[in-house]
């Protein structure tokens, strides 16, 4: 089976509000912005890349470098035509985005190094795969705003005050989770399978939950 299919396959059908808003938040953390077919319920069909999608409207980078403004109601259908770079968002997480170079277990100890609270992968129990070095480098990465945010108020940084370690631990089939722990907090994932979409905010309500 062509590889382009193989992954269309495992994309679900979305309504094309809740796809624009994914592919925009996928956007944001990347370099690469969606390339798009926006089909109108007027009967247009519009093409450009995705810049922004707010509550109530979306705006396009026209193939002509005009820019397009819509309302999200008004969108009928969406052609994603760059959708392998695109595959986590639009699979809602059970696929990584193909391409990406993976870190080694020494790089992620060197990005960790000097966190706070330290952030302590497991190591043992975590699969020795680039899908899993990458999926560690991405929840490091969105932990440390989730804590600050987390942080920001008294409340919140008497809670973390407590806190010494956030420890990492793979868990097969498990969703985004985390429970605290004398000193700390372990935060529990399959580290095998895309993390989910808006990382930040799962792992701020999570941690949350555990304080």
């Amino acid at each position: 089976m062509d590889e382009t299919l193989r992954v269309a396959l495992q994309y679900p059908a979305a309504e094309p509000p809740a796809l624009l808003r994914r592919l925009a938040e996928a956007a944001d953390k990347g370099a690469e912005r969606p390339s798009l077919q926006l089909l109108t319920r007027q009967g247009q069909s519009i093409g450009g890349l995705l810049l922004r999608v707010e509550e109530k409207g979306v705006v396009l980078s026209l193939d002509d470098g005009g820019v397009f403004f819509t309302g999200l109601g008004e969108v009928a259908g969406v052609v994603v035509r760059n959708h392998l770079r695109f595959a986590g968002a639009l699979s809602g997480g059970t696929l990584r985005t193909p391409g990406e170079t993976p870190p080694t277990r020494l790089e992620l100890r060197r990005e960790l190094a000097g966190s706070s609270p330290a952030i302590e992968p497991v190591w043992e129990d975590i699969p020795e795969s680039g899908d899993a070095n990458l999926n560690i480098r991405d929840l490091a990465r969105a932990l440390a705003p989730a804590v600050a945010a987390s942080a920001s108020d008294p409340m919140g940084r008497e809670a973390w005050s407590k806190v010494k370690a956030v420890k990492l631990v793979h868990r097969t089939g498990a969703l985004l989770s985390a429970a605290a722990v004398d000193g700390g907090i372990v935060v529990s994932v399959d580290l095998s399978r895309a993390l989910p979409s808006g990382l930040e905010a799962a792992a701020k309500a999570a941690l949350e939950q555990a304080l």
